[in-house]
């Protein structure tokens, strides 16, 4: 980022923070994957509709599927671009997109003009035609006329020579692979979980369980997910005794101290055929926490790896893994302890695309099917004692290549608040 970009960020506004695109050129995706960013990470397939404004180069690079147009696009991350960082600006540096390094500015019959109303009115940029020349824009931005017309001849070019490139990527982006969109969603379900931790602490004691699912929900629409039918779990002390518990605001317990706290969240991104990500975090509101929340808690950690252990077991040897084996693996740990009757539900399922809960397989006791790799799945066991408390740890991963590759945190320990 340059330097009157960078004064923007400090102040938390300009075309960077607040720009509702950013349209990519094949190149531009092409040098962003190279610097390792996964391209369903950071891209996405935005409809357009054609101004008839519009140069006609610029209208005939959009891409046509089924009376609609698109164009690839930047992914939004709390509202930001994807690349901006906090404290950093733009993470690309000399990386980035032609249309952000060309902006303000635009080429029109062949001269530099300002896109004044855009750049200023929209998003509040410094640079605009009421207060510089274009050559003191120019400077201000470290770049010189050639530069602009360099910049904006290889945006024309890109979109006319890859137009067919371009509509592939559209494509893969309308229908993105499930391991890349699942990864996604558990990035994003656990940035709201960390945040959870902080709406709990800034309000504790006066914020109840139906106030948190509610705020979670408001963090879901924010980065952009979609639960299913069923609403997060979010459930203090005897409540968490109940698998599926979902508040409800009359009956809802106040989230005060001492107490325990469980979540459970799960969502897919908007683009269909995306897949699920689901995560429970254990949470406890004080600084001493009860020898017997952290013994079981412990028993509870200790069968998630266990399931995972065994598959990994298998994976070496190069051997077909049984769903219901993945289940007895932490439900014969609980049985040795004399605990089983308080596993109350499977070990673990497939994530789906339509539900958390997918249709490919169950890790429970009468599961006779292998699991399937390349499909994301949730191993979560956990032991509950009715009218006192409950608690689960819950992973995320699939097989693939004879590997197992985990997409999110393991929780090894209880989260103080």
């Amino acid at each position: 980022m340059l330097n009157i970009c960078k004064t923007c960020l400090k102040n938390k506004k300009g075309c960077c923070a607040d720009s509702p695109r950013v349209p990519f050129t094949v190149r531009d995706i092409k040098n962003i994957i190279a610097k390792g960013f996964n391209l369903y990470d950071f891209a996405i397939s935005s409809e357009y509709k054609i101004d008839k404004n519009d140069e006609d180069w610029w209208g005939k690079s959009f891409i046509k599927i089924k009376d609609k147009f698109y164009k690839l696009n930047v992914r939004k991350i709390n509202g930001k671009c994807f690349f901006l960082k906090d404290g950093e600006g733009c993470v690309l540096g000399d990386n980035r997109p032609l249309v952000c390094k060309i902006f303000p500015f635009w080429i029109r019959n062949d001269e530099i003009v300002y896109e004044s109303k855009n750049a200023r009115d929209n998003f509040g940029c410094m640079i605009n035609e009421d207060n510089f020349s274009v050559a003191n824009g120019l400077k201000l931005i470290n770049e010189t006329e050639k530069d602009i017309k360099k910049y904006f001849a290889g945006i024309k070019k890109d979109c006319l020579r890859n137009k067919n490139e371009h509509k592939k990527i559209v494509r893969e982006l309308k229908n993105p692979k499930l391991i890349s969109s699942h990864k996604l969603a558990v990035k994003k379900l656990e940035m709201i979980r960390d945040r959870v931790l902080k709406e709990v602490k800034r309000k504790l004691g006066k914020i109840t369980e139906h106030d948190l699912k509610r705020f979670i929900l408001r963090e879901f629409k924010k980065e952009g997910l979609i639960p299913d039918k069923d609403k997060p779990i979010v459930a203090v002390n005897e409540n968490s005794a109940i698998p599926h518990y979902f508040p409800e605001k009359k009956t809802a317990k106040i989230i005060d101290e001492n107490q325990l706290l469980l979540i459970d969240i799960w969502a897919r991104l908007q683009e269909k055929g995306s897949i699920y990500g689901d995560l429970s975090w254990i949470f406890y509101t004080g600084k001493n926490i009860p020898k017997g929340y952290e013994k079981n808690f412990a028993l509870i950690v200790k069968a998630r790896d266990l399931s995972v252990a065994y598959i990994k077991r298998k994976l070496k040897k190069k051997k077909s893994i049984q769903n219901k084996k993945v289940d007895w693996a932490a439900r014969g740990y609980f049985k040795k302890l004399k605990l089983d009757k308080y596993f109350i539900h499977a070990t673990g399922h497939s994530l789906g695309t339509k539900s958390c809960h997918g249709e490919h397989f169950v890790f429970s006791p009468k599961n006779e099917k292998a699991l399937e790799p390349d499909i994301p799945f949730a191993i979560e066991p956990g032991l509950y004692f009715e009218n006192k408390f409950g608690m689960r740890s819950e992973i995320n991963g699939y097989v693939s290549k004879n590997k197992l590759i985990l997409t999110s945190k393991l929780q090894r320990k209880i989260t103080k608040i």
